[in-house]
């Protein structure tokens, strides 16, 4: 059995970016890594792997981002408590 997939969906695959006023644009077109060439993101591929994505590294981000938030609103509690002393 033939693996096909789309190529923006495979690992080997990066998508170009071209430089906007605000952001970076995504692209229609991307490196593959496999065919060492530049490849529609919508074309298909008999070498296709699929990209594996972890929700894991975004769940340490997220509890590691809260607990950043966490601290920074007890700093901020302590300053304003300060400031109030000092009027």
């Amino acid at each position: 059995m033939v693996n096909k997939g789309k190529c923006y969906k495979c690992r080997s695959f990066l998508r170009y970016y071209t430089r906007g006023r605000i952001q970076f644009n995504i692209t229609k077109y991307g490196w593959c890594g496999t065919k060492l060439c530049t490849v529609e993101g919508q074309s298909c591929c008999c070498e296709f792997k699929q990209r594996i994505r972890s929700k894991g590294s975004r769940l340490t981000l997220r509890l590691y981002l809260s607990g950043l938030l966490t601290e920074i609103s007890a700093i901020k509690l302590l300053l304003e408590e300060e400031m109030d002393e000092n009027l």
